[in-house]
């Protein structure tokens, strides 16, 4: 979601100040969105929680160049609800890339359980 409200920000302001905007629809993008939900059984406070959440969502950034945000659950100790979104224009490659992102969360935090998941592959023109 942050990707998409930075494209449409940038648009805003190059037509605000009367830039003009070059579009090339001659290859597909595809957007890919995927949601998994977080059972954090040590976390004892918000803190604890933000903790793990921010350790996670750093190394998805830096890792695999994907968008993540906690989306919903903030004030909830052991939930957390993660937004990713990746843009290719492969849609084979969004999905492998949000399927290496779910694999990496089980591997390298074994402490949480994945309630659920959702991956949405939007395709473009």
């Amino acid at each position: 979601m942050a990707m998409v409200l930075d494209a449409i920000q940038i648009i805003a302001y190059t037509e605000q100040y009367g830039q003009k905007r070059v579009t090339h629809t001659s290859s597909p993008m595809n957007a890919g969105i995927c949601r998994i939900k977080l059972h954090l059984p040590g976390s004892q406070s918000l803190k604890d929680k933000r903790g793990v959440i921010k350790s996670i969502i750093s190394r998805l950034r830096t890792q695999f160049n994907v968008s993540v945000a906690e989306v919903e659950d903030q004030e909830l100790w052991q939930l957390a609800t993660l937004g990713i979104a990746c843009i290719s224009n492969h849609d084979q490659h969004v999905d492998e890339v949000l399927s290496k992102v779910v694999n990496f969360v089980k591997q390298n935090y074994p402490q949480l359980e994945i309630v659920e998941q959702e991956v949405e592959i939007l395709h473009g023109p």
